[in-house]
């Protein structure tokens, strides 16, 4: 982060980082010990598998495609037929909604015609341990641990883009969000970020892909995989390797919790974390 002036809004925000930023340390610590206590076997949930076959996961990757391009399409359409109903800056905002609503539309349907064709051989999971709020908390830690990990891997990443002479730019819709001066446009922008991101990407990301990838592939191109198309998603070359990091945390806490919200929080907090700080004045 690169420190603009030391206003008081500016001090009261850094003063909050180092807070979070220190509980995260400390969360890690406390799963370090507790993975110590237990022989370094942490207990996985059932997160259930995908049983299907490879023309049915192509079939579901499909409808997810064309259903996020469809109606990110569809927004981009209506904006050039009524272009004075928003502003540019909205109409940017709802085709990324649009592309969002699509991804969550085309993994709901993917699934259904996928367990259709395979004449529903879908596991679904068992029933996780984990209650709805413990699950909900279990998703603030996940969010608290990741900040110093995907901060350390943004670091290094950033470093080694300059070392090679690449672009550092930051994601458009941070300096939309910096540069958004009405309300409405920065709600539409939170339900973007808070809501529909976290939900249709975990839905696609966590709860599809990986599921599927789990018991077919190496435990590590299981992980890895997904965080990379989920990072390559974002089409931003500065934020690929700390998006990477966080995939696979993601996942991580997915299959050890065997509940999607615990994910789901984590990475609604992480953008809603981001978003305030760019509203915040903070240089990410």
């Amino acid at each position: 982060m690169d420190l603009t002036e030391p206003t008081p809004r500016f001090l009261a925000v850094l003063a909050i980082e180092v807070v979070l930023y220190l509980a995260g340390i400390a969360t890690l610590i406390a799963w370090g010990k507790q993975r110590r206590k237990t022989d370094g076997a942490a207990p996985r949930a059932d997160i259930g598998t995908l049983n299907l076959a490879l023309s049915d996961l192509l079939l579901a990757a499909f409808t997810v495609v064309v259903g996020a391009l469809l109606l990110q399409s569809a927004v981009g359409g209506l904006a050039q037929v009524i272009p004075s109903a928003l502003s540019p800056e909205a109409w940017t905002v709802a085709q990324g909604c649009g592309f969002q609503l699509g991804l969550l539309s085309g993994a709901l349907l993917g699934h259904r015609l996928a367990a259709v064709s395979s004449r529903d051989r879908v596991t679904s999971p068992s029933r996780s341990p984990l209650t709805t709020p413990q699950a909900c908390a279990a998703g603030g830690l996940l969010f608290l641990a990741s900040l110093p990990l995907v901060l350390l891997a943004a670091l290094a990443w950033k470093t080694t883009l300059r070392a090679a002479g690449l672009p550092t730019d930051q994601q458009d819709m941070v300096d939309l969000v910096r540069n958004a001066n009405a309300p409405s446009l920065l709600a539409l922008i939170a339900v973007l970020a808070v809501v529909l991101a976290p939900v249709a990407e975990e839905l696609v990301f966590r709860a599809g892909l990986f599921r599927y990838l789990r018991t077919r592939v190496p435990r590590a191109v299981a992980l890895a995989a997904p965080a990379l198309l989920f990072a390559a998603l974002h089409a931003n070359l500065v934020a690929f390797a700390p998006l990477a990091v966080f995939g696979v945390l993601l996942a991580l806490a997915y299959e050890q919790s065997g509940r999607l919200i615990v994910p789901v929080i984590a990475h609604a907090l992480f953008n809603l974390h981001t978003l305030a700080l760019v509203l915040s004045g903070v240089d990410l």
